[in-house]
């Protein structure tokens, strides 16, 4: 007997016995008589085609999935309703639309695993997003945010049960692990970049320039940003006078390192210092002029007034009580016999008083008392005796003891120019043209207590300028020293301009002193290696870095690299400091400063919670994306 295998109408294959020679015809009847009449089942028909719905892309899908957890909470909280109130109903009608609304969201699912696991992950970060808790308390929430949206989703009890101790587990997980890991990668990959960011900087304009202003940052330490805003509003006192940074920084560091740099690199530096010193003393030689200037001032001054003089003094004065008061004072007494002195000595009669003639004389007639007239010379003598007796010690009237003399003296003054305008115009004149010599002259007193006797020989940028100081800060007494007038005070001779620049001067040497004396002390060695101490500080291990780049054979090659680098940050640093506009520059580049928060500014103020959140999200999504 044979065994033949036919297909029946339910589509299982059936065996069945018959005889060796049976045809398939032959067998395929005898099995529909065993199948009744059921026919062979026809071949399966192809499934209809589905409609593929569009691609929402990764944002949308994460969406699409957080609205799928919420969407479940919804469900489970109204399955625990309905079980409550026992309507089995809405129970049942609950179950088709959950088991249709999950028939409908597998496919996305499917297309989109990962974002969607962590779109239904999201909706559990409320929890530990709000609040302020700790590390133990973050990690409490995230347990609490992986458990609660299985425990609250549509399910069975057991369901809701298995759902919610893997999600705890998951959020705990994530909040634990991940941020161990963060914190690990955090100090190593930073490291990494900084000190791969160090080795190359040196190699490049803009990173020598970053180098130069870190290290002018670190030289001027925790007064940096004041230091910067000085060095922005760096301006000359004295035209020609450039200040370096150190002058203006105000800044220990600052004069520390121009005081290093400057020791490596003289040159320039030496060469403004001399700059300065040429300005400041060309300013006082402006003013002083030179002998020949002044000689020809001095004549102009004799040219204009001895004319006016000279008409002055051939006019005679009447007498008047106000005079003849004046006359029998003690004082005045004393000046006429020095006036007489002043005139024999100058090879001239001294003549006071003159009696006129009298029109009748020799005819007999008595005529009317004839009024006393006084000359005009005899008048400026005596002016001249009481200046003489006010300039000499020896005549006891310096001084306080000279008041009362300078008194008479200016009645004296105001009598004759009232009586006698030619004068007034001659002593004005004389005043006026003598301003120009005294600005000279008080020039030159200064200019004598700023250079020393050395500068005559050949001596370069030396200045004394405590004594220059000094003589600024008595300014009268310089000025009557110079001018040799006692009623001569500085500002009185000097125009407002000329008393700016004594002052500026005054600031530039102050600025000059102030520099040297904060940069004294032990040189700083922050000028030297800048590129090798750049890569170690940079690294965040300075001492480890430094360390392994003083290796012999890692020195030598870092030597080999860094020379040519190295020279051109010395060479930014001291032009820099010679120009302390670019040196506020590079520096304020290198500073960090607090800029408007952003959200993700706010997320990351607390970098460990931070971590805690972001694992726990990791954790869930994970979770989700397993049970998929």
């Amino acid at each position: 007997m044979a065994k033949y295998r036919v297909q029946g109408p339910d589509g299982a294959i059936h065996v069945f016995q018959g005889p060796d020679e049976a045809t398939p015809e032959q067998v395929t009847a005898f099995a529909q008589q065993h199948f009744g009449k059921a026919t062979p089942a026809a071949p399966a028909a192809a499934p209809a085609p589905q409609a593929t719905p569009d691609d929402p892309g990764a944002f949308m899908s994460a969406l699409i999935g957080a609205g799928r957890t919420t969407d479940n909470i919804i469900d489970g909280m109204k399955q625990l309703g309905f079980n409550l109130t026992g309507d089995k109903a809405a129970l049942e009608q609950l179950r088709a639309d959950h088991e249709e609304k999950t028939r409908l969201y597998k496919p996305l699912q499917e297309q989109h695993a990962i974002t969607t696991a962590i779109g239904e992950a999201l909706p559990s970060m409320v929890v530990p997003v709000g609040g302020a808790a700790g590390v133990a308390g973050n990690v409490a929430r995230l347990a609490v945010a992986g458990a609660a949206p299985g425990a609250l989703e549509y399910g069975t009890a057991g369901e809701r049960a298995g759902r919610a101790a893997g999600g705890a587990v998951a959020g705990v997980a994530g909040g634990a692990v991940v941020p161990a890991v963060a914190r690990a990668v955090s100090k190593v990959v930073p490291a990494i970049g900084r000190t791969a960011k160090a080795l190359t900087e040196p190699l490049y304009e803009g990173g020598r320039q970053a180098i130069a202003g870190r290290t002018l940052n670190r030289a001027a330490g925790e007064g940096a940003d004041d230091v910067v805003q000085r060095l922005a509003g760096a301006a000359g006192l004295v035209p020609g006078s450039l200040p370096t940074a150190a002058q203006v920084a105000e800044n220990g560091g600052i004069a520390a390192l121009e005081r290093s740099v400057a020791a490596a690199q003289p040159a320039e530096f030496a060469q403004r210092g001399m700059e300065q010193a040429a300005a400041r003393t060309g300013a006082l030689r402006d003013m002083a002029g030179d002998a020949t200037s002044r000689a020809a001032a001095v004549d102009a001054r004799k040219a204009a007034t001895k004319g006016l003089y000279s008409q002055a003094a051939q006019a005679n004065y009447t007498m008047d009580p106000q005079l003849q008061r004046l006359l029998q004072t003690p004082a005045m007494q004393e000046a006429l016999a020095m006036a007489k002195k002043l005139a024999e000595n100058n090879q001239r009669p001294f003549t006071f008083n003159v009696e006129p003639p009298s029109p009748f004389g020799g005819l007999g007639v008595k005529g009317p008392a004839a009024s006393t007239q006084i000359t005009g010379q005899g008048l400026h003598d005596l002016k001249m005796a009481v200046d003489t007796m006010l300039k000499d010690p020896a005549s006891g009237y310096a001084g306080s003891a000279g008041d009362s003399v300078k008194a008479l003296r200016g009645q004296l003054l105001n009598w004759m120019e009232s009586r006698n305008p030619a004068y007034r115009q001659a002593r004005t004149t004389y005043a006026d043209m003598s301003k120009p010599i005294g600005q000279m002259d008080i020039g030159q007193e200064l200019l004598t207590k700023l250079e020393p006797a050395l500068n005559d020989y050949g001596g370069l940028a030396r200045e004394t300028g405590n004594k220059f100081a000094t003589a600024l800060r008595n300014a009268d007494q310089t000025a009557v020293k110079a001018t040799k007038f006692k009623g001569s005070g500085m500002a009185d001779v000097m125009t407002p301009d000329q008393m700016r620049t004594l002052e500026g001067i005054a600031g530039d040497l102050a600025r000059k002193a102030n520099a040297q004396d904060l940069g004294r002390g032990v040189g700083s060695d922050t000028f030297q290696k800048l590129a090798m101490s750049n890569i170690a500080n940079q690294s965040g291990a300075p001492g480890v870095v430094g360390g392994a780049l003083n290796f012999p054979g890692v020195s030598k090659v870092a030597k080999f690299l860094y020379a040519g680098p190295e020279e051109k940050i010395q060479t930014i640093i001291a032009q820099a400091l010679l120009e302390p506009k670019s040196a506020a520059k590079l520096m304020g580049e290198q500073i960090q400063r607090g800029a408007p928060q952003s959200a993700t500014d706010v997320l990351f103020a607390n970098p460990k919670r931070a971590t805690q959140v972001l694992g726990g999200l990791a954790g869930l999504s994970t979770g989700n994306f397993l049970a998929q």
